[in-house]
């Protein structure tokens, strides 16, 4: 993708028909066709397709147009493009945008898996059951213990161990609770595309969080679910 290219914002309606107007006039060659889910800035799904002129090396055109979140519809330019058929079946898979007139077939997921794993509001359920960070998160299975640590390595303020010492001096297991039972509570790290567990955990309430609740918290927004 080149910063001199053409870009064009194409209403939905004359989609199919752009698209073949483009390639008449010399954009002949599919790039690519891509899909951005706009949630927290619309509530909109925005999809662009990249065209190629031979005759215009190092220039591009490329067309955006956008819809709706509640109705994701659009006409293919697999009649157009026929290697766009592909780029189709993917938004569909990953972003559940209907391409109206192409093929319909599932491409890289079951059609029934839930929420479209690529919008914003998609909750990464395996991610959200593993540890993260790591050895950074005292509680995560596999954390490393202080006594293993390399000689030397740099040591943090902590909870006493059950030696009564711990990083920083002075410290000792009489200064509050010994163990892990005495570490200091503190918000547990979420791993990136996880939201907070108030926003998404449970589904039964009557105002279940909508998407863009959870896009948010995902986002880093900290959105938090209003409590009845």
């Amino acid at each position: 993708m080149s910063d001199g290219d053409l870009v064009e914002q194409v209403e939905v309606g004359d989609w199919r028909r752009r698209v073949a107007e483009a390639r008449d006039q010399g954009w002949s060659w599919f790039d690519w066709l891509g899909c951005v889910d706009e949630i927290g800035r619309d509530d909109t799904f925005t999809v662009v397709l990249r065209l190629i002129d031979p005759a215009r090396p190092g220039v591009g055109l490329r067309l955006s147009t956008t819809v709706p979140r509640s109705t994701p519809q659009l006409a293919s330019i697999a009649g157009v493009f026929a290697g766009a058929g592909w780029h189709e079946r993917e938004g569909t898979d990953l972003f559940g945008i209907d391409f109206v007139g192409g093929d319909s077939r599932p491409l890289l997921l079951d059609h029934h898996a839930g929420t479209p794993p690529l919008r914003k509001d998609a909750v990464l359920g395996a991610r959200a059951a593993t540890g993260w960070p790591g050895a950074k998160d005292p509680s995560d299975r596999g954390a490393v213990p202080r006594s293993s640590r390399p000689t030397g390595a740099a040591e943090r303020p902590g909870p006493a161990g059950p030696s009564g010492s711990s990083g920083s001096s002075g410290s000792s297991g009489s200064s509050g609770s010994s163990g892990s039972s005495g570490a200091p509570s503190r918000r547990r790290m979420l791993p990136p595309g996880v939201p907070e567990p108030e926003v998404w955990g449970d589904r039964t309430e009557p105002d279940p969080a909508g998407p863009e609740e959870i896009a948010g918290s995902v986002t880093g927004g900290r959105v938090r679910r209003r409590r009845r």
